[in-house]
C-alpha cells in the first residue's frame, strides 16, 4: 500500500460527497486507500460514508465519538478524529483532507506527490500549492494561496520551512515513520501544524509546483471561531510546538516572525484578556508560564515578568536579532517545559499518552 488518504467529517453529508467524488476522480495508478472517520454525525454523513465504502473497495469508513475524550475545543475534536483514522492506515505515505474541502477536476495531485517522494527518499514530505475558496463562493472564484515560486523537485530544508514558511497541512503528503505512533504521542493535539511539524522531524521537503486542493473557508472553521473571540492564542505555534517537539525550539526562538507571535500573546496577557473555558483548558496542558497567566489575577511579579518579556521581545524584533543565546534567554522568560520527550534523545518506548479507540 503506497498511500493512505484520511478524510474526517462531522455533519457534512453533501460536502463529504463532493470531497470523495473529487478524490475518486483523480488518477491514482497505485495501491491506495481512503479512510473516512466520522465523528458522531446525525445528518446522514455516516450513512453516506458507509454507502461509499460499500461501492468502492479503496474506501473504508470508521466512526468515533470524540466527546469520549472530553475535548477542550474544536481543534482537539478534529485531532481525535484524525487519530481514529490514523490507527487504521497502512500506506507508506499519508495525506489528510477535511470533508468540506475538495480537489479541482483534472488535478492528479496525489499521483504527483507520491512520485516525487519515491524519487526523493530522504524527504519526509511533498508540499504542493493549494486554492482558497469562501464557502459561499462559486468554485470559479478559487484563488491560489501560498505561492512562493518553488519549482517542482526543489528541496527545502525542514528547519528553513519552520523558520520562514507556513502552509496548511492539507498541502502535504507525508512519509510515515512507522516506528513513531503520533496517536500515542500527541492524542488530540495531532492536528494542523502539529501534523506538519511532526513529519518534518524526519526529513526535508520536496516541492510540487501545482495546486489542486481547494481549502474552503467557513465561519464555523476552527480558525474563524478563535479569531472571532480573540482566542487565536491557541494558534501561537511558537509557544506550544517546542513543548511537543523540542527539536524545533531554536528554529522557533531565533526567528523574528515567531517573536512577533509571542509578543502579541504577551500584550493580550497584560490586557487581562479572558480566554474561553475550553481554550483555557487546552493551553493549560502545556507547562508554559505565559499560558498560565490568563484568566487569573496578575501579581506584581507577573506584571514585572510580562513587562520585561514584552520589552525583550520588542528589542529582538526591532533589531532583528537571531542567535541561540537569545533563544535560551527567551526560553527562560517563557518558563516552559516540554511535555513530550525528545524523539531524538530517548527511545520511543518511553513515550506514552492516551490512545484513541476504534
Amino acid at each position: 500500500m503506497l498511500l493512505s488518504i484520511i478524510v474526517i467529517s462531522h455533519n457534512q453529508k453533501e460536502q463529504l460527497r463532493r470531497c470523495l467524488d473529487s478524490i475518486l476522480a483523480q488518477s491514482i495508478p497505485f495501491e491506495h486507500e481512503v479512510i473516512v472517520s466520522d465523528d458522531a454525525s446525525n445528518d446522514g454523513t455516516w450513512e453516506l460514508a458507509q454507502e461509499y465504502a460499500s461501492h468502492y473497495p479503496q474506501i473504508k469508513a470508521y466512526s468515533c465519538n470524540t466527546s469520549d475524550f472530553h475535548p477542550a475545543n474544536t481543534s482537539d475534536r478534529c485531532g481525535w478524529n484524525k487519530c481514529n483514522a490514523y490507527q487504521h492506515v497502512a500506506g507508506k505515505y499519508v495525506a489528510f483532507v477535511d470533508a468540506d474541502d475538495f480537489f479541482l477536476p483534472g488535478k492528479d495531485i496525489y499521483k504527483e506527490q507520491v512520485e516525487l517522494l519515491e524519487q526523493n527518499p530522504t524527504c519526509s514530505c511533498c508540499m504542493a500549492n493549494n486554492y482558497n475558496l469562501n464557502e459561499d463562493e462559486d468554485v470559479s472564484r478559487v484563488r491560489i494561496r501560498h505561492h512562493e515560486g518553488f519549482k517542482t523537485g526543489e528541496i527545502i530544508a525542514s528547519e528553513d520551512y519552520i523558520r520562514k514558511y507556513f502552509r496548511e497541512f492539507q498541502c502535504f503528503a507525508f512519509r510515515r515513520n512507522v516506528q513513531i505512533d503520533p496517536v500515542k504521542l500527541y492524542g488530540g493535539n495531532y492536528d494542523d501544524t502539529v501534523i506538519t511539524d511532526h513529519h518534518l522531524q524526519f526529513g526535508d521537503i520536496v516541492c510540487l509546483d501545482d495546486a489542486g486542493y481547494v481549502y474552503v473557508h467557513s465561519d464555523s472553521s476552527i480558525w474563524s471561531q478563535q479569531v472571532q473571540c480573540n482566542d487565536y492564542i491557541v494558534f501561537a505555534h511558537a509557544l506550544y510546538i517546542p513543548c511537543l517537539m523540542p527539536k524545533w525550539t531554536d528554529a522557533f526562538y531565533t526567528e523574528v516572525r515567531h517573536y512577533k507571535e509571542i509578543y502579541k500573546v504577551v500584550r493580550l496577557a497584560l490586557s487581562r484578556h479572558q480566554l474561553k473555558e475550553g481554550n483555557l483548558r487546552w493551553i493549560n496542558q502545556f507547562d508554559v508560564y505565559l499560558y498560565h497567566v490568563f484568566n487569573r489575577k496578575l501579581s506584581l511579579i507577573d506584571w514585572s515578568h510580562l513587562s520585561f518579556l514584552l520589552v525583550f521581545l520588542r528589542f529582538l524584533i526591532t533589531f532583528r536579532l537571531k542567535s541561540r543565546v537569545f533563544s535560551k534567554i527567551l526560553r527562560i522568560l517563557l518558563w516552559y517545559r516540554m511535555i513530550v520527550p525528545n524523539l531524538f534523545s530517548c527511545p520511543s518506548s518511553s513515550i506514552h499518552k492516551a490512545t484513541c479507540r476504534s
